[in-house]
């Protein structure tokens, strides 16, 4: 596809795809090379989905219980990082403000020493963590 005509490109005024927005439509010209592909994503451009973070926020050893403590954080998180401390002795549940100590609408847990990295923003839905035994503890970072 090096044969592609720049002068072909146009943004057409409505998306091909679900949340796709605006698309471009490409051709070589002699029409062997033809298609449509997004070049953003609700109207933000893929550049800006797909730039790595700039910063970290750490967190530092965070006391958990048997009711959900919230991961909160004072920059927009691109990716949360989370791990059970060493010494634990339960398992730590991960979710939303639901999650039980049981386990119940946890999207993951973690062992002592274990990790997950989420690539998640906290704006509209605060991330939480739950410990199925009392006295544990979670580290908590945050790369923005």
């Amino acid at each position: 596809m090096s044969n592609l005509n720049p002068s072909t490109i146009t943004v057409p005024p409505s998306s091909t795809l679900p949340g796709a927005n605006p698309t471009r439509t490409f051709s070589d010209g002699n029409a062997h090379y033809s298609g449509t592909m997004p070049v953003g994503i609700d109207g933000v451009p893929l550049g800006n989905h797909l730039k790595p973070a700039s910063d970290l926020e750490g967190g530092g050893r965070v006391a958990v219980d048997t009711t959900p403590v919230e991961m909160s954080f004072t920059g927009t998180p691109r990716s949360i990082i989370l791990t059970a401390d060493p010494n634990n002795a339960g398992l730590l549940y991960v979710g939303k403000v639901d999650v039980t100590n049981a386990g119940a609408n946890a999207v993951t847990f973690l062992r002592a020493g274990e990790s997950v990295t989420l690539n998640y923003n906290d704006a509209t839905n605060a991330l939480y963590v739950v410990g199925s035994v009392a006295g544990q503890f979670v580290w908590k970072g945050a790369a923005l």
